[in-house]
């Protein structure tokens, strides 16, 4: 969808004296705001239509006049950022722009999925009840805003099994099933998520643990984040993540219990604008979350009702680091790909219900990975996964 009939595009050709209708597009999101996607070198940039960044380039793409005494000349910068808040006025009367929204990494739009995978190719995952496939940025009808901190995400392989995954990580057969659920979740944000609780003894690998979950999904090159002594820290990290994972955790206070509960389901009114150094995005704060810590254990019951505890075993043999990096980098593409096919399964099964309470507080959450192990695509049944889900409970 490039908005190719705008006469807000036709008047930035007029603006600039040559064709760009091709390689740019303009878009508006949910709140009214327009936005532009324009090429800078071997990538798209994003920004607001009335900022900047983009009378920058407008200048820079700009095709001198000539004058009388046969040479050229070029309008100054400052004309073009005059002319950006025409163009925005003559947007808001423009319905050929389309609408569309602003994502980090991951989102659900119009009954879809849409997983960016950060690629040089400019390739999003593109998830439905119909199936999943790999297409164009330009092709997806949501944005994602530029990050310089997320790594890329390999192009995912149909024919995986999560079998793959569990052979992998140190966790039994319950806490495998409660890992699947939030991985599901993760990758299903129209469905609250859960906090990832990852406890685990000294040496039994639950950093190592986190950075492969993390990486199936989210990976970036930031490494692993200590625990927030301020709130602002948090927010800054989360406009440049998708999942948030935190090492070692030992305690947390009641008040960054709150801060945690309304991080993972949106109820705060931050933006994340007011926390990066571009001011052109304006998106709520939104996250999977992973604690991890030896022997941690969250007191208040808010966050322990919203936490999906994972305790590691300790492993019979132990192997390098580079060796299970290795290893993990070899299968990530299968492993990602049996999870969209797991996703596309929940999506379409939609005639499945939970058949009782499973006194797990997130039951959305908890149906759309039934649906998926009641589709017969996870390496456990619907029953096992129940089973997991109340020892869970009981446990507490």
């Amino acid at each position: 969808m490039t908005g190719v009939y705008s006469c807000t595009l036709l008047q930035i050709e007029r603006l600039i004296g040559c064709t760009v209708i091709d390689r740019v597009s303009l878009w508006k999101d949910e709140s009214g705001k327009f936005y532009v996607r324009y090429p800078v070198k071997d990538k798209y940039e994003l920004s607001e239509l009335s900022s900047g960044d983009f009378a920058d380039w407008l200048w820079t793409k700009q095709i001198p006049i000539a004058t009388k005494n046969g040479g050229t000349e070029k309008f100054p910068l400052r004309y073009f950022r005059g002319k950006v808040q025409e163009l925005v006025a003559s947007a808001k009367y423009d319905d050929k722009i389309p609408e569309t929204k602003l994502l980090s990494r991951a989102g659900y739009y119009n009954d879809k999925i849409y997983l960016c995978l950060y690629s040089k190719a400019h390739k999003v995952v593109e998830i439905s009840a119909q199936g999943w496939n790999v297409i164009d940025e330009s092709e997806a009808p949501v944005l994602f805003v530029p990050n310089a901190t997320a790594s890329e995400l390999p192009v995912p392989q149909h024919g995986g099994s999560l079998r793959l995954l569990y052979d992998l990580v140190n966790l039994d057969g319950d806490n495998f099933r409660l890992l699947v659920l939030w991985l599901l979740a993760v990758l299903n944000p129209s469905v609250e998520c859960p906090i990832l609780s990852i406890n685990a003894g000294y040496g039994a690998g639950k950093t190592t643990l986190t950075r492969f979950i993390k990486s199936l999904i989210d990976p970036d090159n930031a490494g692993e984040l200590a625990p927030f002594s301020k709130e602002d820290d948090l927010y800054a990290a989360s406009s440049s993540r998708y999942i948030i994972s935190v090492d070692n955790v030992s305690k947390i206070s009641k008040k960054w219990s709150d801060i945690y509960c309304r991080l993972t389901t949106g109820a705060g009114a931050v933006k994340r604008k007011n926390y990066t150094n571009n001011e052109a995005f304006d998106l709520r704060v939104r996250n999977p979350l992973i604690l991890n810590g030896i022997d941690f254990d969250p007191v208040f019951p808010d966050l322990r009702d919203r936490c999906l505890f994972i305790r590691l075993k300790q492993p019979n043999e132990r192997k390098s680091k580079h060796e299970l990096e290795e290893r993990f980098n070899a299968i990530r593409p299968q492993i990602l790909g049996a999870l969209l096919e797991a996703v596309v399964a929940a999506l379409s099964n939609t005639k499945y219900r939970l058949e009782r309470d499973i006194g797990f507080r997130m039951l959305d959450t908890a149906e759309f990975a039934m649906r998926a192990a009641d589709a017969g695509v996870l390496p456990f049944t619907k029953a096992e996964l129940r089973e997991s889900l109340e020892a869970r409970n009981s446990e507490e």
